[in-house]
C-alpha cells in the first residue's frame, strides 16, 4: 500500500534517490514503481553512492526508501546531497 505514495512522491520531485539494501523485494518493487513514475530515480544502497551520480543539484531531489531502509541512513545520504551542493557552489 506505499505504491500511492511513492507515485505521488516520484511525481513531486526531479530527482528521486531510493535508499534501500540490494537483497530488499519491497525496495526493488518501490524503486521500479518510483523508476516508471520519474525516470531520474537512483537507486543507492550508502551514502557515497551519491557521488558517482551526475545529479543536477540544482533540481528538487527527493529522498526515500523501502520500508527497512533506516531514517539514518537517508539522514546520512542527504547530509551528502548538500555537501555536494556546497562544493559546487564555491567550486571547492
Amino acid at each position: 500500500n506505499r505504491i500511492p505514495n511513492i507515485t505521488t512522491f516520484a511525481k513531486k520531485n526531479d530527482i528521486v534517490i531510493f535508499v534501500s539494501g540490494k537483497k530488499s523485494s519491497n525496495g526493488k518493487v518501490l524503486y521500479e514503481h518510483s523508476k516508471k513514475i520519474n525516470p531520474n530515480t537512483y537507486f543507492v544502497t550508502e551514502a557515497d553512492e551519491v557521488t558517482t551520480l551526475q545529479l543536477d543539484l540544482t533540481k528538487k531531489i527527493g529522498i526515500c526508501g523501502a520500508t527497512s531502509t533506516p531514517r539514518w541512513l537517508m539522514e546520512a545520504i542527504a547530509e551528502k546531497l548538500n555537501e555536494l551542493s556546497l562544493t559546487a557552489e564555491t567550486g571547492e
